[in-house]
């Protein structure tokens, strides 16, 4: 399954993607995810 569709987001909703396309679980694969179930801060790390 994938995402597969295009609306605004909510106000409590955020889209996460990975830098792997092919390999990303991420909401292209399940869609906005609800900010409640947010657990951390995201820190860029650039590997190239």
């Amino acid at each position: 399954p994938w995402w597969n569709g295009c609306r605004a987001l909510g106000h409590n909703e955020v889209f996460v993607l990975g830098s792997e396309k092919s390999r990303s679980f991420d909401s292209r694969y399940f869609g906005p995810v609800p900010t409640q179930n947010l657990i951390g801060r995201l820190v860029p790390l650039w590997t190239e």
